[in-house]
């Protein structure tokens, strides 16, 4: 028997949404993190919008989230798109003609409404923030030091490395060394962070570099190999007065 795993495909959108906050997002991108097909992901995000919790226009790659992270719950999203229906089902398709058969399940029932009032209560209280901070706390895996900073859809941060001699590769031989990003780095899309390096304050990695060597605090990275561009300046302080909110 099938079960359903909307709610969680759902929350996985809107962090999605959340920290790529300002990117051109698409249905296919999602689609390709939660490992399904783009026309899923547009229903969920037609339910979401639907419940007031994103915005955007069909056909264009511009949703992005209506409510801060912290003022979207889990239970507001299990509404969104699985309504009211429970998370246990009893089995009402027994015997009629056996008393056991028909009180079981009656009593099966009963126990499942205190489950689910139980449940949703929980849900309440987990809000969209509490998933993005604890998916950072997994980020930190051992070797991993990170600070306060966006890190866009799609990015791999790994520690872990492997043998070069073929011999020892065949041994599954790994290797370790430490990532260290510091306060207020932009890890763009797709970025790979390979083990060893640390990546400057305030610095900003291209969407799509992989990042072999330590970059300094303060500049644009970007390549492949991920090398200094140049450096930010007061000159990429937007003009909020020319910026349409």
């Amino acid at each position: 028997m099938g079960y359903s795993t909307k709610l969680s495909d759902a929350l996985h959108i809107l962090a999605f949404l959340s920290m790529g906050a300002g990117q051109r997002i698409t249905s296919a991108k999602i689609a390709e993190s939660v490992k399904t097909n783009p026309a899923y992901i547009r229903q969920l995000m037609a339910a979401l919008k639907s419940a007031g919790m994103i915005t955007g226009t069909q056909g264009q790659a511009n949703a992005e989230l209506t409510r801060r992270p912290d003022e979207i719950t889990v239970l507001d999203v299990y509404r969104a798109v699985e309504g009211n229906k429970p998370l246990l089902h009893w089995d009402i398709d027994t015997n009629p003609e056996c008393g056991v058969g028909i009180y079981v399940q009656l009593s099966i029932a009963d126990f499942y409404q205190e489950i689910q009032k139980h449940a949703e209560q929980k849900m309440q209280t987990i809000t969209l923030q509490d998933i993005i901070d604890r998916f950072y706390k997994k980020l930190e895996a051992p070797g991993l030091k990170s600070g306060q900073g966006p890190i866009a859809p799609g990015v791999c941060i790994s520690c872990v490395g492997h043998a070069i001699d073929p011999e020892q590769r065949a041994e599954a031989i790994t290797t370790s060394a430490p990532i260290t990003l510091e306060d207020d780095v932009w890890i763009g899309a797709n970025a790979v962070i390979c083990g060893g390096v640390t990546i400057g304050r305030g610095s900003i990695i291209g969407a799509g570099s992989v990042v072999t060597r330590d970059i300094p605090a303060g500049v644009v990275a970007a390549g492949t190999p991920c090398r200094p561009l140049r450096p930010i300046t007061q000159a990429d302080k937007v003009d909020l007065s020319t910026v349409s909110f």
